[in-house]
């Protein structure tokens, strides 16, 4: 079944940085050929390729997993702080 993709693309800085428009958004685009930081609202894509190839790799953070995946980090080094004494203050 066809969809509708809709993207427009404006620059701010010619060659450099953009202003993305889509169905699901608006994303902020920063680099040149061969590299391209993107952030929008589901999170940050890191793009480097092989000008002209139509090589690349593209890795994607994503904002809700990151901050689950820190707090739970945090949680962790509190547990580690906290060790064995189970929240009893500690005896001399």
């Amino acid at each position: 079944m066809p969809y509708l993709r809709f993207f427009q693309r404006i620059p701010i800085i010619p060659g450099l940085l953009y202003i993305n428009f889509s169905k699901s958004g608006i994303s902020l685009s920063v680099g040149k050929h061969g590299w391209t930081v993107t952030m929008g609202k589901h999170g940050i894509r890191f793009i480097v390729g092989l000008s002209g190839t139509g090589l690349f790799v593209t890795e994607h953070i994503n904002y809700k997993k990151f901050k689950d995946k820190k707090e739970k980090q945090i949680d962790i080094d509190i547990q580690a702080f906290i060790g064995g004494r189970n929240g009893k203050k500690e005896e001399r």
